[in-house]
């Protein structure tokens, strides 16, 4: 069993969830919305290729988010982090972070949960905005995978 990496939030009310989630205000339909969720998930995936990565939104996957839900107090969005065992091992709240400074954070914490160098894949300076996240090539956040 891997380790969890476990994202709680609500994109319905939570400007800062839309925000890690890369969604605009000219994301109008549920479609829109969805690709933005699933390229920023799918970068998580990438980077934490050693951990199960888990969208626990409160809207869209209550049960998930009632399962992960921190016992105490939390703010969204917040990610909590459970070793192989199921045990929680951290947890932070990631408002105003990018999936590169959300990564690292996890990998502070976790070592394990990316995949050992396993991939050949890395992440480099995005070339279509020289790194600065405005353009739709990188999602926002100045990096984009390469294969070396």
């Amino acid at each position: 069993m891997n380790e969890t990496v476990v994202i709680l939030g609500n994109r319905t009310t939570c400007s800062y969830c839309k925000k890690f989630w890369g969604i605009t205000s000219s994301d109008r339909t549920p479609e829109q919305k969805k690709v933005k969720i699933d390229r920023t998930l799918g970068s998580i995936k990438t980077i934490l290729a050693g951990a199960d990565v888990i969208d626990a939104d409160y809207v869209e996957s209550p049960a998930i988010y009632k399962k992960y839900r921190p016992s105490g107090s939390f703010k969204w969005p917040t990610c909590v982090i459970f070793n192989e065992n199921g045990k929680a091992i951290g947890q932070f709240v990631s408002r105003n972070m990018t999936v590169a400074s959300f990564t690292r954070k996890v990998l502070g914490i976790c070592p394990t949960c990316d995949d050992n160098g396993a991939s050949e894949e890395t992440q480099e300076t995005c070339g279509s905005c020289g790194g600065t996240g405005k353009c739709p090539t990188c999602g926002g956040d100045g990096l984009v995978q390469s294969n070396k």
